[in-house]
């Protein structure tokens, strides 16, 4: 379907040429996928591929919170939601109150 060649395929190719390291740093900040925040996930051909040897919770907010301005953070963990049913589209992201915020 075509709701899936834009959800899923980006990712298949993504994971395809991860590096371990690398998904080991997305997972600390963003969190496993597992079913109870991304429904259907584990029926995803790459599942067992990606999911790590231990669950892991979501911590961006907790890394960033010193480091970014509240509304960028906000932002970065709207478009970082694992989900995509339930991440920010594109055009909410330029709509969101960091772009309309002076610095």
């Amino acid at each position: 379907s075509i709701r899936e060649s834009i959800t899923v395929m980006p990712i298949k190719c993504f994971i395809e040429t991860l590096k371990p390291e690398h998904l080991h740093k997305i997972l600390e900040l963003c969190g496993s996928p597992d079913e109870s925040i991304w429904p259907g996930v584990s029926r995803m051909p790459w599942y067992n591929n990606f999911k790590p040897a231990r669950p892991m919770r979501r911590s961006l907010r907790e890394v960033l919170l010193h480091r970014l301005d509240p509304k960028a953070l906000d932002l970065l963990d709207r478009m970082l939601t694992l989900d995509p049913s339930k991440r920010i589209s594109a055009k909410d992201a330029l709509d969101a109150e960091y772009f309309r915020t002076k610095p």
